[in-house]
């Protein structure tokens, strides 16, 4: 059985966590997408698979841009209403937990932190889904 160190509060405020961003200009990004979506639609962003071996992990272009977040097999799904979800695979063993939803809605700005076994019952809710319209970039390519 492997158990997930603790980690008291003041970890995160010392972690490595991305500056690129402010949670503020990251949700202004959702915001502004949100307002292009057609009434009662989503838009779905994946995030970059995990990789193998030696291989340097890198979030896709679009799922950062939008999100601020680098953890694999992580989902972005922005409602036309401006409503952000956030949906993590589980059994990670990073901060961006579900069980840290307080702190990654904080440092990110979104407002809602599920786990990834979550998204297929709130995309059976919806009416149209958006998906990006090409393969996200993996860490030898770039699509700028």
């Amino acid at each position: 059985m492997t158990v997930a160190p603790q980690i008291d509060g003041d970890y995160f405020l010392k972690m490595d966590y991305q500056t690129d961003f402010t949670a503020g200009e990251l949700a202004q990004r959702r915001h502004r997408l949100a307002a292009d979506l057609e009434a009662n639609s989503v838009a779905l962003i994946p995030g970059a698979e995990a990789v193998q071996g030696s291989e340097i992990f890198r979030q896709f272009n679009d799922f950062y841009y939008f999100s601020g977040v680098v953890e694999p097999h992580a989902y972005l799904l922005i409602a036309a209403s401006g409503q952000t979800t956030l949906f993590l695979a589980e059994n990670q063993h990073t901060p961006f937990t579900v069980d840290n939803a307080a702190w990654v809605k904080t440092v990110t700005g979104l407002e809602a932190v599920l786990p990834l076994s979550a998204l297929a019952q709130r995309l059976q809710r919806q009416k149209m889904v958006y998906v990006p319209g090409r393969e996200g970039e993996g860490s030898r390519m770039s699509w700028d």
